[in-house]
């Protein structure tokens, strides 16, 4: 799963993003404790819009799926972009329940 990252296997990220939350015991500490997190974080932005949609469509605020994706997003070398993405989405659409959605997302990094 790792090497998915470190190759930049874009085809991967969909179902990386479904499998964030599978814990690997061994792998240490934050995003390495979770493979499909660390291999997304390699990804950097070419992985945060479908982490973001995931993310607005996903409502369970305490769900370990949604907390390890939002750590993905929180990553120095990807929040900036990943907020400045988001900001687009809420200004951009025409949907009041996507506004807010990316709106209180905004908020959560």
């Amino acid at each position: 799963v790792r090497r998915l990252g470190e190759m930049q296997y874009l085809p991967a990220i969909r179902t990386l993003v479904k499998h964030v939350e599978v814990e690997d015991p061994a792998g240490g500490e934050g995003l390495q404790r979770y493979p499909a997190a660390w291999a997304l974080s390699q990804f950097g932005m070419a992985a945060v819009p479908e982490i973001v949609t995931n993310l607005m469509w996903f409502q369970q605020s305490d769900s370990p799926t949604r907390e390890v994706l939002l750590e993905i997003l929180r990553q120095e070398e990807i929040r900036g972009k990943a907020r400045f993405y988001i900001a687009g989405i809420a200004r951009q659409t025409t949907s009041e329940r996507r506004r807010k959605l990316a709106e209180a997302l905004l908020e959560e990094l």
